[in-house]
């Protein structure tokens, strides 16, 4: 029995198997080759945000960090800016090394023009929230905030989520009607995502088992409940979850107010710094506070 580290690692291990024409090579997958914590990076929070910091991308910004108790009392930590006059709150949901000392002037510079609100959290195990994540645990964190920000949110609040972050948006979506999704290089399910990494060649000599939690995570499934406006930013060099998956996410959203924009000459990362998505952005903010 082996286990992965990520897609590009069964590729590789199928491969070597095939190519020494083992007959049948098995293959676990389990939800912590798929969550990369703060113990698995190194990553240490040295210095949490400061209104100074927020005040440097833009002055008239308000930051102040955020608290939701989870239901085994787990303290998940989070921080907010805000904006003058802004009708609507982004909840982002960032990707497997997100923390909201990034994420938070990430998204200000980025989308900050759109006047919008935003509030993040960080996953158990990341930056400022202690514990070990797991798929059950940050599901019901995620609908735990996203319930917390709704109760406390004047006007629109719109649920955002980055890769990993989109699975948990899409468990708000399928538990909830938020007043709008954003999914930012999203794909349907582990089974795919694990399908398309390996060889046609080499499907043959793999038993693939997927752990019964990860199998329950399926973006297809959730969405396909969401009627509100949602907007699917696809990437045509993505290589972690491939426009192709994002793209049955989007066919499955019944809503007919959705949009899907897919990006040229793009990776998984980073396409919120793109003027092309900034402006689709705006439009959405624009359109989700009417």
């Amino acid at each position: 029995m082996r286990l992965i580290k990520s897609n590009w690692f069964l590729a590789a291990l199928v491969v070597g198997a095939s190519s020494q024409l083992v007959a049948c090579m098995h293959v676990d997958i389990t939800d912590q080759q798929y969550i990369r914590p703060d113990s698995s990076t190194g990553y240490k929070l040295r210095q949490k945000l400061t209104q100074d910091d927020m005040q440097k991308i833009n002055p008239a910004v308000q930051l102040k960090d955020e608290t939701v108790v989870a239901a085994d009392q787990t303290k998940l930590e989070g921080a907010a800016f805000q904006q003058n006059g802004s009708k609507v709150t982004v909840l982002y949901f960032g990707g497997n090394l997100s923390h909201v000392e990034d994420s938070l002037p990430f998204m200000l510079k980025n989308i900050g023009s759109c006047n919008v609100n935003l509030v993040s959290f960080d996953y158990r195990g990341y930056g400022r929230t202690v514990g070990v994540p797991d798929i059950k645990n940050m599901q019901e964190d995620a609908l735990k905030i996203y319930d917390a920000m709704r109760a406390k949110t004047t006007g629109k609040l719109v649920v955002h989520g980055h890769s990993m972050g989109s699975f948990a948006t899409g468990f708000i979506a399928e538990q909830r009607q938020p007043d709008g999704i954003i999914l930012e290089t999203t794909a349907s399910n582990v089974r795919d995502m694990v399908s398309l990494s390996t060889p046609w060649y080499a499907k043959p000599f793999v038993s693939i088992n997927i752990q019964d939690s990860l199998q329950q995570v399926d973006n297809i499934r959730a969405m396909s409940h969401y009627q509100g406006p949602a907007l699917v930013l696809t990437a045509e060099k993505d290589k972690l979850t491939p426009a192709e998956l994002g793209q049955k996410v989007y066919e499955a959203i019944p809503s007919r107010t959705k949009r899907q924009l897919f990006i040229k000459d793009a990776g998984h990362n980073g396409l919120l710094r793109r003027s092309d998505v900034q402006k689709a952005y705006c439009e959405y903010i624009q359109q989700v506070s009417l």
